[in-house]
């Protein structure tokens, strides 16, 4: 965030790059890789990024609009069965990984 500030004799705001952003596809399984459906899907990058979402009938979970950085996923299956992963997102692209879920 920045001040937003005007003077004359120039009224125009100076023109800001938003770096491009990045997506993720998290594929949440059991310990025999099958699909968890309904998993909790949350993570967090030094930078700032924030991510979280649910895995679908395929135990998939898209997240997009990623600020490129290094994530650390935390998921958390049916009762206490937790996973756990690090991830890298890239500017422009779709990082996949595949989070092994245990008891």
């Amino acid at each position: 965030p920045e001040d937003l500030a005007f003077q004359a004799p120039s009224l125009h705001y100076p023109l800001r790059r938003v770096p491009e952003l990045g997506s993720l596809m998290v594929r949440v399984v059991d310990v025999d890789r099958r699909p968890i459906i309904g998993a909790r899907v949350d993570g967090f990058a030094p930078d700032g990024g924030v991510l979280g979402g649910d895995s679908d009938s395929g135990g998939y979970c898209e997240v997009k609009n990623l600020v490129p950085g290094r994530y650390r996923l935390s998921v958390r299956g049916r009762g206490d069965a937790v996973g756990r992963a690090v991830c890298i997102v890239n500017s422009g692209t779709q990082a996949e990984i595949e989070v092994i879920v245990r008891d």
